[in-house]
């Protein structure tokens, strides 16, 4: 028997294994901590990808109409630019969804690494999947657009089949390296940022990190449609930029979208652009973006293989300081047991959930998106900015109402839905200590922290008796609203069944839009007053006390003496019956 013969046969395919892993690699980036595609993920991929294929062309349409009515002058290179601008923030902001696993991680590690798989192989069908990734989003984002381009722009030239052909191609070929561009940048980033603190560390500001960036790409992709309805036309620096020959020349340079509108236009032959020879920044930007990958990749995956020990106990006096604040707060806070179980469940569940904690920023993001807004509607003076007006007074009313309408949320979705089982064996007659718990959680993790950030930015800009006010007032009310959205809710945060869309706020969100809008012009109105009357603040905290205490007593002999705790959602019936026995006349 020829053993050698059979050992090779044994031995695996390098090209079989990059081929199964590029596919694994593929679908779990339909399976991150910010989207989970778990189930009907081929439908909802497509929906999605449909969606963002609508709107790119009607972005390209909206942008190209004017040469339906005019001829080109050469002047639509400002054009491609802007619609490439907006591929760049598309993949951007997918990539940040796609944060957590665009570069090998210490799961992939662990399965991976006793496998007789080597890490070249490994490295390059990851790279592979993100270039099937993008090239997914690139071909939704120009599956309409396309035709825009092909059909509108073209109008001045002969419209033969080869212009049509050369046209595309270079739409196409262009709009592919500016997504993979957007993307490969997301992911130098965060290859540097791992191997720069370590992944340990990265862990935990990754949060903090990924929402500024969400924050950053909401503001201007706000902005991006604010310039698409108005008109960037209108802008007089836009205007002065174009005349400017030196200027463009200069940004050129160092603006990614302009090395791209070169390369479209040298694509197509027009070599008449002031920015001309821009193009190269692209090859040399790919080439680094590409080798910073995979040695980046190459030194995480390095790091992994070694052995740290992680076992070191901490600090003996850090950890008795650490248990005796614990003890004395749940000595005063969290006497009873159940609110306790509930108090550090909730903790501990948003801290180790990405996902969670992810759609509570993109929460606050979508509220911080609108502060800019608040001021230009407003039309605050630079330099009355920062004094007591309305504006500033509406900044943290927006940001924790966002916050507190992203929690109530969340504490819906189940991190697992059978966490539920020791709650279910260990319910107790008395079920407002669970809810309790669950109020006191929000306050203590979520309000009072970022109501001291809120008094130390406010003590800055002015004087710290009216700093405290504000936040106080704020406080209070954040309590009040924290109420009202949990004064029907009976269940056990992260573990229990819901159905999503029953708020149908496809249909019901510019009503809410006008309710906030209206919420917030009084409630900034009701605090100027206060702020200059101090001494009707004793009236102002009555009256919310009062609330509170109504909503208390309701919840009390209204909702949790007479209902158990909802661990099943209950589901509308698809047919209703119809009771012939005893019709509504007889009864």
């Amino acid at each position: 028997m020829d053993f050698n013969k059979i050992a090779s046969n044994r031995i695996p395919n390098p090209f079989l294994q990059f081929n199964i892993l590029t596919i694994h690699f593929f679908r779990r980036l339909f399976q991150n901590d910010m989207v989970s595609f778990e189930e009907q993920m081929q439908e909802r991929v497509i929906g999605i990808l449909s969606i963002i294929a609508i709107f790119s062309g009607m972005v390209a349409y909206l942008i190209l109409a004017k040469y339906l009515l005019i001829p080109d002058t050469g002047n639509s290179w400002i054009e491609r630019c802007v619609f490439i601008t907006f591929c760049m923030l598309i993949m951007s902001f997918v990539a940040i969804l796609e944060w957590d696993i665009m570069v090998p991680d210490e799961r992939d590690h662990a399965n991976l690494s006793p496998l007789p798989i080597k890490t070249s192989t490994i490295f390059l069908s990851k790279f592979a999947s993100l270039c099937l990734f993008v090239g997914l989003f690139a071909i939704s984002i120009n599956a309409i657009s396309t035709l825009s381009f092909i059909s509108i722009l073209p109008q001045a030239k002969s419209l033969g089949l080869l212009s049509i052909l050369k046209y595309g191609i270079a739409h196409i070929t262009t709009m592919f390296l500016v997504c993979l561009f957007s993307f490969l940048s997301n992911v130098f980033f965060i290859g540097i940022l791992i191997n720069f603190v370590g992944y340990k560390i990265f862990r935990r500001i990754s949060l903090y990190i990924r929402t500024f960036f969400i924050i950053v790409y909401v503001l201007l992709f706000l902005f991006f449609l604010r310039l698409l309805l108005y008109g960037w036309e209108n802008l007089s620096f836009l205007e002065k930029f174009i005349t400017n020959q030196t200027s463009i020349r200069i940004i050129g340079k160092y603006f990614p979208p302009l090395w791209f509108t070169d390369l479209y236009e040298s694509l197509l032959g027009n070599t008449k652009i002031p920015f001309h020879g821009s193009s190269k920044y692209v090859l040399i930007s790919m080439g680094i973006l590409i080798i910073g990958f995979f040695i980046s990749t190459g030194i995480q995956y390095k790091n992994f293989l070694k052995k740290i020990d992680s076992s070191k106990a901490k600090n003996r006096f850090l950890k008795k300081v650490q248990s005796i604040l614990t003890g004395a707060f749940d000595t005063i806070f969290l006497r009873n047991a159940v609110q306790c179980s509930i108090y550090y469940f909730y903790k501990k569940t948003l801290k180790s959930s990405m996902f969670h904690k992810m759609r509570i920023a993109s929460f606050v993001a979508l509220g911080i998106g609108i502060i800019p807004f608040q001021l230009a509607f407003n039309e605050i003076l630079p330099k009355t900015l920062t004094g007591i007006n309305k504006t500033m007074l509406s900044i943290p009313l927006i940001i924790y109402s966002f916050l507190l309408l992203g929690l109530r949320g969340v504490i819906n979705i189940p991190i697992k839905l059978e966490a539920n089982w020791i709650f279910q064996l260990t319910e107790g007659k008395n079920t407002r200590h669970y809810f309790l718990g669950l109020k006191k959680a929000i306050l203590f993790n979520n309000i009072i922290p970022l109501f001291i950030f809120f008094y130390i930015f406010y003590s800055i800009l002015w004087d710290r008796i009216t700093a405290f006010n504000h936040c106080i007032f704020g406080l209070v009310l954040a309590v009040l609203i924290m109420e009202i959205l949990l004064i029907n809710y009976s269940k056990i945060p992260f573990a229990c069944s819901y159905l999503p869309g029953k708020e149908k706020m496809q249909f019901l969100w510019l009503f809410y839009l006008i309710i906030f809008i209206i919420y917030i012009n009084v409630i900034t109105q009701i605090e100027l007053i206060l702020l200059k009357n101090p001494h009707i603040f004793v009236t102002y905290f009555l009256v919310i006390f009062i609330i509170i205490l109504s909503i208390r007593f309701y919840q009390v002999f209204q909702i949790y003496n007479k209902n158990k705790i909802q661990y099943e959602e209950v589901v509308d019936p698809v047919m209703i019956g119809l009771d012939y026995k005893t019709p509504t006349h007889i009864r």
